[in-house]
């Protein structure tokens, strides 16, 4: 009987092995199809979007299975980048184990079942050598990613400290992550943070601390569409002047359609610093683009003649696109200012303006507040200087002087061939005639 019981029970080990091994090679089958599918995916939005900004570029995926068995997978994901006759290849090793209980994951104590589980690294050779040497050997990135029965899937890259160090330029990114997590419906949330990113070249630099990028896609079909936040505990650049911004956050909401894309923005910095002491005090900032041409964002001027650009900027204006401060800030010391004012652009070269508006409110201890901190004869020059600034913009009527504080109101509408400034109208001829007078004192 003993015997029997034994047999049995091998009997039953020996079929649910043989289950599991049957189902396990479907499920790698099947994710194996997904991941093709993913890849098509990605080739198809980089095709567009090379095409449209960057058409002398290509940016191609390749996914090739080395080998498959019952349990797991051997596959190579190339990606290339080729820029004329420049081509560098970035191959990545990746160990797909099948589910539903790949042993990656039961290790980490998660019991549920996947579809499949992926370990996947960037391998020493073709353009990757660059980033070894850049992590003095370490391996420079890891991703780990779970595929859920529906193909959508949560992924963890982490990547080693990159130094870069050349005779014009320099590069260093801190060891963080990226985090992928599906939210349903086919969208997504990535959120990636390091301890710093800084980068130079010949006299400028861009330094962040503590960086952190969040991005939210909005539809399942694009990857463009999506809420954006970018923040940082210290932004700096300098070039001639250098400018610091404390406890930096920026958010962005962008939708595309049909080669237009409107963006909204929020932006605030807690405390502004230029040349490592003048303070200005806190900004935050709400715009709206509106019907903003993707070729115009994507597309380097630079790297078209005078003709092609003029003909990618006419067929941007097509779309009269419109351009929005709907809330500027500027808050110190000495009080609050506020700025606001949209312009909106036809397809006319030389003549694009359509409609413009533009307000100020600037409390004029909020300017004393930054001269102030300037001291001795350079203080005393700034001091005369913005006195001189109140009285001739008053003697121009380009601002108004009341209640201690600076104002502007400026309005332009192309059909009626006027300008409205602080309640007064103008016409083009006299309006030019007053801001080259403005001009020509600032010039001296």
């Amino acid at each position: 009987m003993k015997h029997k019981k034994k047999f049995y029970f091998f009997v039953v080990v020996l079929a649910l092995f043989v289950v599991h091994g049957v189902v396990s090679w479907w499920v790698g089958e099947r994710a194996e199809r997904i991941s093709v599918a993913q890849v098509q995916y990605l080739n198809e939005h980089l095709q567009e979007l090379t095409a449209d900004g960057y058409p002398d570029q290509h940016v191609q995926l390749e996914l090739d299975t080395l080998h498959r068995g019952v349990w797991r997978s051997q596959r190579l994901l190339t990606l290339t980048w080729s820029r004329g006759p420049l081509i560098k290849r970035y191959v990545f090793e990746d160990d797909l184990q099948h589910g539903p209980w790949p042993w990656a994951r039961l290790r980490q104590q998660e019991w549920l079942p996947v579809m499949a589980y992926s370990d996947m690294r960037l391998l020493d050779q073709g353009a990757g050598k660059t980033l070894f040497e850049w992590t003095q050997g370490k391996e420079p990135l890891r991703m780990t990613t779970e595929i859920d029965w529906d193909g959508s899937f949560n992924s963890l890259w982490q990547w080693a400290a990159l130094t870069y160090e050349g005779p014009a330029e320099h590069f260093v990114l801190g060891s963080g992550e990226l985090d992928i997590k599906s939210i349903g419906q086919g969208l997504y949330q990535l959120k990636a943070s390091a301890p710093a990113l800084s980068y130079g070249k010949s006299h400028e630099a861009f330094h962040m601390i503590e960086p952190q990028v969040q991005w939210i896609t909005t539809d399942p079909e694009s990857l463009f569409d999506g809420h954006m936040f970018v923040g940082a505990d210290e932004l700096e650049w300098h070039d001639d002047t250098r400018v610091r911004a404390d406890r930096f956050s920026l958010e962005l909401i962008q939708q595309r359609q049909e080669g237009l894309f409107d963006l909204s923005a929020q932006g605030s910095a807690k405390e502004v610093i230029i040349n490592d002491g003048i303070t200005l005090g806190a900004f935050d900032v709400r715009l709206q683009l509106e019907r903003i041409a993707e070729s115009i964002s994507a597309r380097a001027f630079a790297e078209l003649s005078e003709q092609e650009r003029d003909d990618l900027w006419l067929k941007s204006l097509a779309a009269h696109p419109r351009y929005t401060i709907e809330e500027l800030n500027w808050v110190n010391e000495g009080g609050k200012a506020r700025f606001s004012g949209f312009f909106e652009l036809a397809p006319r070269l030389g003549d694009e303006l359509e409609k413009a508006a533009f307000k100020a409110d600037v409390p004029q201890a909020v300017l004393q507040d930054v001269v102030g901190q300037e001291k001795g004869v350079k203080g005393a020059m700034l001091r005369l200087l913005l006195a001189a600034f109140i009285k001739e913009g008053r003697q121009l009527n380009l601002i108004e002087f009341k209640d201690e504080a600076l104002s502007l109101d400026l309005q332009y509408d192309q059909s009626a061939e006027n300008y409205v400034l602080n309640g007064q109208t103008h016409g083009k001829k006299e309006m030019q005639a007053i801001l080259f007078k403005w001009l020509l004192w600032l010039a001296q």
